[in-house]
């Protein structure tokens, strides 16, 4: 399921289109579903301790807080966005699909995403 995100929320100031899986869109109505049964924690879902919306700074310390709590040591939203990109490269997803899923204008960004390790290039060398 596709979504357009106007450039005046994106980096960049680029609209694009941002692909969500089936799964991942029902897991979010379900959490939406159950803040709607407590207007209080719908209220504190959305906004800061400061009352205001989240900015990305608070945005990005509220997920490294998150990290932190499951033991992700050095966890934040840009691993997660590293370990997205890579599994995707080891699913043999093509690397301009994946650039445009990053957002990103040019593929030497997204490479630089990536991890490489022994065991893919161990199967990129089985399949010839």
């Amino acid at each position: 399921m596709g979504r357009t995100l106007s450039g005046a929320v994106t980096k960049g100031d680029h609209a694009r289109v941002v692909f969500l899986n089936a799964r991942f869109c029902k897991e979010v109505e379900q959490y939406w579903d159950s803040l709607a049964q407590s207007p209080a924690r719908l209220y504190s879902a959305l906004v800061t301790q400061k009352r205001s919306a989240f900015s990305a700074n608070a945005l990005f310390q509220l997920m490294r807080g998150w990290c932190d709590l499951a033991g992700l040591d050095g966890g934040s939203s840009h691993s997660g966005r590293r370990w997205f990109f890579t599994k995707f490269a080891h699913a043999g997803i093509s690397p301009k699909a994946i650039m445009m899923l990053a957002g990103h204008r040019h593929l030497s960004t997204t490479q630089r995403y990536i991890d490489v390790n022994d065991e893919m290039m161990r199967v990129a060398v089985e399949i010839l």
